[in-house]
């Protein structure tokens, strides 16, 4: 017996996987393309240390999106968002993989994500607070994350910038954020 398929799901079968991107996510079309990369970090900070987080476009003809932010710490931190402010000094770059994996591997990617590093005209942006402490036996693991309704789209030229503060001595924290970039015309 042969089932009856109703012709939305004929038609559907039928997309070529180069027709489906238009309904996939931007984040999903990134990663299919070969243009998301992961970043992570951790850093151990004392109380009230700071580190420095910052993300540049130096692309003339691509966006960047950063897709999502992931700060793990131990205990409480405090964080504060601004975007195109002035490097005074570089910092070094996070470790990173391609979230595309292939034989032989993607190339790295044509921006870099710093760790450290000096910078001014920092603030006027956002703070958050993560609710971080110490765990007690059989509770959840903790960690925050950093806000992300407003996930960023970061033009040439512009750039983001993060500052941890830890409110606590000897804090690991993990620093992990996906970017992704596409071409400028293709945005909408």
């Amino acid at each position: 017996m042969n089932p009856i398929i109703p012709r939305s799901l004929r038609q559907l079968f039928g997309v070529l996987d180069d027709e489906a991107i238009a309904q996939q996510t931007l984040s999903e079309e990134s990663l299919k393309n070969g243009n998301q990369w992961t970043f992570s970090e951790v850093v151990t900070l004392q109380n009230n240390d700071t580190q420095q987080v910052f993300i540049e476009n130096p692309l003339e003809s691509r966006v960047m999106r950063v897709v999502g932010v992931v700060l793990d710490p131990t205990e409480k931190i405090r964080g504060e968002w601004s975007e195109n402010v002035t490097q005074d000094s570089a910092g070094t770059q996070f470790d990173f993989l391609s979230n595309l994996s292939t034989d032989p591997p993607q190339d790295d990617p044509p921006f870099t994500v710093e760790l450290g590093g000096t910078y001014s005209g920092t603030g006027g942006g956002y703070t958050f607070e993560s609710a971080a402490g110490p765990d007690s036996p059989g509770n959840q693991p903790r960690g925050t994350a950093a806000p992300r309704a407003a996930v960023s789209r970061i033009e040439p030229g512009s750039n983001r910038h993060l500052e941890i503060t830890s409110l606590a001595d000897a804090n690991p924290i993990t620093i992990a954020t996906t970017i992704s970039t596409r071409p400028l015309e293709s945005e909408s």
